[in-house]
């Protein structure tokens, strides 16, 4: 997997629909809680997409 192909992963999960659509589900919360819980998504949808990135990786460069 080239650092092209793992970009591609990180960015697509960080920026996809569902997270397109929370600033209108959650604008009526305020501006802090939202931005607050807009972070913490974005948080978890990076750590899960280098999750699979290394996963991935590990896949690929095993010998088998």
């Amino acid at each position: 997997m080239g650092a092209l192909d793992a970009a591609s992963i990180v960015a697509g999960t960080a920026i996809g629909g569902g997270f397109l659509a929370l600033p209108a589900i959650i604008a009526p919360v305020g501006y802090l809680p939202s931005l607050c819980g807009l972070v913490g998504i974005w948080a978890l949808l990076t750590a899960s997409a280098v999750a699979l990135v290394e996963a991935a990786g590990h896949v690929l460069s095993s010998p088998g």
